[in-house]
């Protein structure tokens, strides 16, 4: 095992033959890669991106923009397949740089996206708010308007908080 101080900090590394130690890049590399190892990628697009937070078995959407109708179903049935063929319960649904949804949204996710989710298996949608006010409004709506049979939607201020409700 190397060890090499620098700046009164001590790093080790556990690497066969490495007599040198680890610099602070390596770890923080290693790190990074092991959260990177538990976030697989499913889609990205210039309006969301999905991933699964394989730690927690939750899908996430990261939507962006004023949204079109025709991007919102494009990611939502991308997500419904993906839920239903891995048996999915939990979806955050991340707003922070999303901006205001249209009626024709808003009504595509309340009357067919929720019903078709909930069908599938999926109990619990997170959503964190977005920062623009008349998003938030938007979503508030459609998440009020949305619960369906045992579908549970919930609003977060942080990704932090909407996770530990999802976990429960």
């Amino acid at each position: 095992m190397g060890i090499r101080k620098n700046n009164n900090a001590i790093y080790r590394c556990n690497i066969p033959n490495y007599n040198r130690g680890c610099s602070q890049p390596f770890i923080l590399t290693f790190v990074k890669n092991l959260y990177d190892m538990t976030k697989v990628n499913l889609m990205k697009e210039p309006f969301v991106e999905i991933h699964l937070d394989n730690a927690n078995n939750v899908i996430v959407a990261k939507w962006i923009g004023f949204l079109k109708p025709q991007e919102v179903r494009k990611g939502c049935a991308f997500m419904t397949s993906y839920i239903k063929d891995n048996g999915l319960k939990n979806h955050l649904s991340d707003h922070r740089q999303l901006k205001v949804l249209s009626k024709e949204v808003q009504d595509y996710l309340t009357m067919e996206w929720f019903p078709q989710v909930e069908k599938v298996g999926l109990r619990k949608v997170g959503a964190v708010v977005a920062e623009d006010v008349f998003a938030a409004a938007t979503v508030n709506k459609v998440n009020k308007e949305g619960a369906v049979g045992n579908l549970m939607i919930n609003m977060f201020d942080s990704e932090d908080g909407c996770v530990k409700w999802l976990l429960n």
